[in-house]
């Protein structure tokens, strides 16, 4: 998932080998799958897909969300999360995304400083 999503990122000349990569590992998973003709943010939104998909559950998608600055949505029906998630949505740059250091590693190191 990582070969597939760097290639993807590196541009239109490495699509196929994002491509390759990605169907390597579907394949694996559903002997009917075919390889994608996506392109561009369609094949990386495809690729995020998958990997959602070979890593539920794992906690991959906050360090997924965060390192490419994406928002979360969970799905809603009305007011009703369809998770057991608490939190349904949270921005691209929102302060919730920032793990703040507990006050007692600041009280023994005068060099640390609170995240803003």
């Amino acid at each position: 998932m990582i070969e597939a999503e760097a290639n993807a990122r590196l541009g239109v000349a490495n699509e196929p080998a994002a491509r390759t990569a990605l169907f390597s590992l579907v394949s694996q998973r559903d002997p009917n799958a075919v390889i994608s003709t996506n392109t561009g943010q369609a094949l990386i939104d495809e690729i995020l897909v998958q990997r959602r998909i070979e890593l539920w559950g794992e906690g991959f998608n906050f360090l997924d969300l965060k390192r490419a600055n994406l928002p979360l949505k969970r799905s809603t029906r009305g007011s009703f999360s369809l998770t057991q998630a608490r939190i349904t949505e949270v921005p691209a740059g929102d302060l919730q995304w920032q793990w703040f250091f507990p006050i007692s590693a600041i009280n023994v190191n005068p060099n640390l400083v609170q995240n803003d």
